[in-house]
């Protein structure tokens, strides 16, 4: 979408240069494709920080995974309480046999 609002900026030039078109439409139609490509930056800028939102929600992820022993030993009680909640939304099941979770997205045994 950005680059054909490119195109049409630059076919508007042209046709101004050229003398095709008067300064009023000029004005207008460049006042109108400047909009539109001013919403489709925001539109893909918004994106670009959207992916880089979710990289460091991965990496972060990934860092808790990996200490996540480290991180449980020294949080608070709240906070042990918000973690067990993340890593097990369903809650624990404790039986005779242990604790366990009947569909943790975190963890699995294969």
């Amino acid at each position: 979408m950005l680059q054909n609002l490119q195109v049409w900026e630059a076919q508007i030039v042209r046709a101004s240069i050229a003398e095709r078109i008067t300064k009023e439409v000029y004005d207008d139609q460049m006042q109108t494709v400047g909009t539109q490509l001013k919403a489709a930056g925001l539109i893909e800028g918004e994106a670009v920080l959207e992916l880089a939102e979710l990289e460091l929600l991965l990496d972060f992820a990934d860092w808790m995974l990996e200490n996540a022993a480290g991180v449980w030993a020294s949080a608070s009680w709240e906070n042990k309480l918000k973690i067990q909640q993340a890593f097990f939304p369903g809650g624990l099941q404790v039986s005779s046999e242990g604790f366990g979770t009947l569909n943790s997205l975190v963890f699995s045994v294969s």
